[in-house]
């Protein structure tokens, strides 16, 4: 097609913008399904006790949701090449209600993809239907709207539906939640998409042996039949490997496997556009019905559970209670699947009837319904495709979440593929076992486990399980045309968060990715802060550009604080708007203290926590020969800080000296080692037993001015799991020339009193409602200039070293402190990471 044609056709087809409103389409109920209990928000995911995924035929995101407000969409500007006719063709709007696609095997995924530039889909709809410039398949591309349009094989590929012609799908996506960044499982066609949509993998194993690891992997598994296009052969295909089955028998989940009975659903031949229907049964293998020739269904007894579509009739229209089993999977026949030349207006209706049927039974308010469609078909899409491992990601597809409790209007921009099926029934069902070889006891040689593949989202995230479960909203099969959408143009960033690395206690990289949609961005950086409300921000690097791919982006913070809990988001803006991304958050690592107190390792029965371990390097020698791991719990506590105890000795600096019986004050930290505190000695009184006050105190009382502190925690953690925690702080005034405190003993205060000098350590006597208690009594002798733990009594089950203020032998009981110097040399703990 010239390009001037493409300018015609694109300029014809125009709609303007019309904001989509079709809920009076819809029949509202508000009630739950009869009989059907509520459950409470506090069960989250297991509020589901019912996943029904409905699969479709052959349609790519763009050709259905292409248009759809807020959706990553079509982008402005794209013109994909026609070798046949030259030039390239934009995307149109299809009014009809048939298309024929494009191939959409593995060769064909390959060329549509080309490496990323999104643009061989032409080329492979007019090699896969032999169309050359004579054919009149061919000759009438975009010269007429309508059928006639449609027919034009190479062209139908960029063809793009919106509510005029799939106005239920577009009202689901209005009410519900739409996925617009779902992959298909595999780079390739039905047979293997829909053993992934079982198995979470696909293979080839020797006919008739039933050993999993005999497998090998393949897009190109074992056919059902003697040929591509020949009738189904029972018993010629065997897939040994695990499928979910497996481990839904083990763990006692119900599952059923519903066949539509009538005419195979796709072409056998994984690079054909259209091929002769192949009969199929509920009993029948095929390459919609897989788990017919998966070895361990039959080995576990369960060929039983795949059944025809009247099963699930029967059961969906139970009264009193839900019939449906906790799992179930819907196939189509070929006239309602939607593959082409199928009708999308037969296909809806099917749908329709099922999501209705639903609704109107018990089982509503305790269902989840995936609606999907396996692969692209050929069809448009923009979008180049994740490579997670050697099998896919394959081209986006759209993908619909329908639930009592799915977010209202709600569009998931996270990385899915149809593996996150997989991984949500085993959150909800099998309390998160995986298909893993190394764990799920039946191993075998797939490369990867697929439901924990790298970037790969929680669909449990379009669901809000504290909100009321939603009434039914029932449809008419048949209904009439929705608004036009806004053609192709600009939409916001794409947006993918990343998870941070290089975490440290102050510093953190962030990392996402960032897809411009073919505008250029004008701001990209990352919000981050305490809060959801964040604070701060920092830009992204690189700067993300214009492109139609995603860029990685990072920035590197500093200056955090440690161990402490960042949220953080993405945030990017082009022509058409900002985007947001999901809310994240990482944790800062704790800090190891410098200054504290050795623990000795936990005694039987006490849980150990080991932030660091500390042998008697740790302590200085006045430990006296203690042995073992030695355990802080590090990093700040939180403001708040009291502290209790009482110092028996002060001194002046000119060496006067006065005696004390309480200490208690108050204070903030500062940062992960430090302290402000101020200070209150109670009951101080000189040699000569005269009292001794500072200004304005009451007699007997010595009030500190701001001291400075460097702060170290001790964490113990015992089998009940509470936490009993103490600190050590080395005090000293604020500033070598600072005066801590103006004091006369046995006269009223002039102004000429003695300065006071505080310099030393206080242990276990600082105290954080949330993060330390002190309750200990600790009993000290010296012996040797050294001091030495005499004897242990208190909450913990600890033996504990610790030193007094400049040093000495003590005896703390409750808040009393009394101390006799022996020695100046302080034990002095110094820890190492």
């Amino acid at each position: 097609m010239s390009s001037s044609l493409s300018r015609t056709l694109s300029s014809r087809l125009r709609a303007p913008a019309v904001a989509i409103r079709m809920l009076s389409a819809a029949l509202l109920i508000g009630v739950l399904g009869a009989g059907e209990a509520r459950a409470t928000p506090a069960e989250g995911i297991h509020n589901i006790k019912h996943v029904v995924m409905i699969m479709q035929e052959n349609r790519s995101f763009d050709s259905y949701f292409g248009t759809y407000p807020g959706a990553r969409g079509i982008p402005a500007g794209v013109c994909v090449p026609d070798p046949v006719n030259g030039g390239c063709v934009t995307p149109f709007h299809s009014s009809s209600d048939r298309s024929y696609g494009g191939p959409h095997g593995v060769k064909a995924a390959i060329a549509d993809v080309n490496g990323g530039k999104m643009d061989g889909f032409v080329a492979q709809a007019e090699s896969g239907s032999k169309c050359t410039t004579t054919n009149p398949s061919c000759s009438s591309c975009g010269l007429v709207e309508g059928e006639a349009a449609e027919a034009a094989e190479g062209c139908s590929v960029m063809g793009y539906h919106d509510a005029r012609e799939i106005p239920n799908y577009w009202t689901y996506a209005q009410n519900f939640a739409l996925q617009d960044n779902m992959f298909e499982s595999s780079a390739s066609w039905s047979l293997p998409e829909h053993q992934y949509l079982v198995s979470a993998w696909s293979a080839r194993c020797p006919t008739g042996d039933e050993a999993a690891l005999d497998c090998t992997n393949s897009l190109e598994p074992v056919l059902p039949g003697n040929d591509w296009n020949g009738p189904i052969v029972p018993g010629k295909a065997t897939y040994a490997w695990t499928d979910l089955t497996y481990l839904m028998a083990k763990a006692k989940v119900s599952w059923r496997y519903y066949v539509y009975e009538g005419a195979e659903p796709d072409c056998a031949s994984d690079e054909a556009v259209q091929c002769k229907a192949v009969k199929q049964g509920p009993k029948t293998p095929g390459i919609w019905n897989p788990l017919a020739d998966f070895t361990d269904v039959k080995q576990d007894g369960q060929l039983g559970n795949i059944q025809s579509l009247n099963s699930f009739n029967t059961s969906v229209h139970e009264t009193g209670s839900c019939g449906l089993p906790n799992v179930s999977w819907i196939d189509p026949n070929i006239k309602v699947s939607e593959h082409p030349p199928s009708r999308v207006s037969d296909g809806q209706a099917y749908v329709t009837t099922l999501v209705n049927s639903i609704m109107k039974s018990p089982c509503w308010g305790s269902t989840a319904i995936f609606l999907s469609w396996d692969d692209w078909g050929g069809f448009y899409d923009h979008v180049s495709p994740p490579q997670v491992d050697v099998n896919g990601y394959g081209p986006r597809v759209p993908g619909l979440v329908i639930s009592p409790y799915a977010k209202t209007g709600f569009i998931d921009h996270q990385q899915l593929s149809h593996d996150a099926y997989l991984k949500f029934i085993e959150n909800d069902f099998l309390e998160g076992s995986r298909l893993n070889p190394a764990t799920d006891g039946r191993p075998d040689a797939r490369p990867d486990v697929r439901e924990e593949a790298p970037g790969l989202g929680d669909i449990a995230n379009d669901f809000n399980f504290n909100q009321t479960p939603r009434p039914p909203i029932l449809l008419p099969t048949h209904p009439e045309p929705g608004p036009a959408s806004k053609p192709p143009g600009p939409s916001p960033p794409t947006l993918t968060a990343g998870a941070a690395t290089a975490l440290t206690q102050t510093t953190a990289t962030l990392h996402g990715s960032v897809d411009p949609e073919g505008a250029t961005v004008s701001d990209c950086h990352f919000d981050y802060g305490t809060t959801t409300a964040y604070g701060q921000s920092a830009p992204c690097t690189p700067a993300p550009g214009s492109g139609t791919s995603p860029v990685e982006v990072s920035a590197a913070l500093t200056a955090l604080t440690p161990n402490s809990t960042y949220h953080v988001r993405l945030v990017a803006s082009n022509a058409a708007g900002p985007s947001r991304g999901p809310d994240r958050s990482f944790l800062t690592q704790e800090s190891l203290p410098e200054l504290g107190r050795c623990v000795k390792t936990p005694a039987e029965g006490i849980e150990k926590t080991h932030n660091g371990r500390y042998t008697d390097a740790g302590c200085t020698a006045a430990s006296a020969g203690a042995s073992g791991e030695y355990e802080w719990a590090p990093g700040a506590a939180r403001p708040g800080l009291r502290l209790s105890g009482a110092a028996s000795l002060l001194e002046t600096t000119n060496h006067f000296q006065l005696s004390c019986t309480a200490q208690k004050g108050s204070g903030e930290f500062t940062g992960p080692r430090s302290a402000t505190v101020r200070l209150t000695f109670t009951g101080c009184e000189s040699a000569a037993k005269a009292p001794c006050q500072s200004e304005a105190a009451p007699s007997g009382e010595v009030v500190s001015t701001v001291l400075a502190g460097r702060l170290g925690f001790i964490k113990n953690r015992i089998n009940a799991g509470k936490a009993l925690i103490s600190a050590g702080l080395s005090l000293g005034a604020s500033a070598p020339e600072a005066v801590v405190a103006m004091l006369e003993c046995g006269q009223g205060l002039s102004g000429t009193g003695t300065p006071l000098m505080l310099d030393g350590s206080a242990i276990a006597a600082i105290v954080s409602e949330d993060r330390m208690v002190a309750s200990n009594t600790i009993k000290f002798t010296a012996a040797g200039a050294q001091q030495k733990p005499e004897g242990f009594e208190g909450t913990a089950m600890n033996e504990v070293l610790q030193t007094s203020l400049g040093g000495g032998a003590f005896e703390q009981t409750s808040l009393t402190l009394k101390s006799t110097l022996t020695s100046e040399e302080p034990l002095e703990i110094k820890a190492t990471p």
